[in-house]
């Protein structure tokens, strides 16, 4: 199974720097909104599994939300230290809806105000 995972990872960074490289990131800049996080619990109902689920804003205009622990490429916040989101901690964030616009845009790079 590692290696379906890893192989998958691949795939997805791949398209992700495709995506890059023909212009299609977009870059937004603000202040962090309507922070927040979210434990939630996994579909495994014979064991208590909970995954976190981080959202927020950047300005008023685009919202951002992944898990911790998600398997895919982009920025989803998992390595310790975590970033240390909070309402009006300004950020510069390039994105890309890898997904659709459906789903929350992806965030390939994250640059935070010292």
């Amino acid at each position: 199974m590692a290696i379906v995972g890893v192989g998958l990872m691949s795939v997805d960074h791949w398209r992700l720097m495709k995506a890059i490289k023909n212009g299609e990131a977009r870059v937004v800049e603000g202040p962090i909104q309507s922070y927040g996080t979210e434990r939630v619990r996994t579909a495994n109902s014979k064991k208590q599994e909970y995954r976190t689920y981080e959202r927020f804003y950047v300005g008023d205009s685009i919202w951002f939300g992944y898990y911790w622990d998600a398997s895919m490429a982009g920025f989803y916040n998992q390595f310790e230290p975590r970033v240390a989101f909070k309402d009006g901690l300004m950020v510069r964030a390039t994105y890309l809806y890898a997904d659709g616009t459906d789903d929350p845009p992806r965030i390939v790079k994250l640059e935070v105000a010292e």
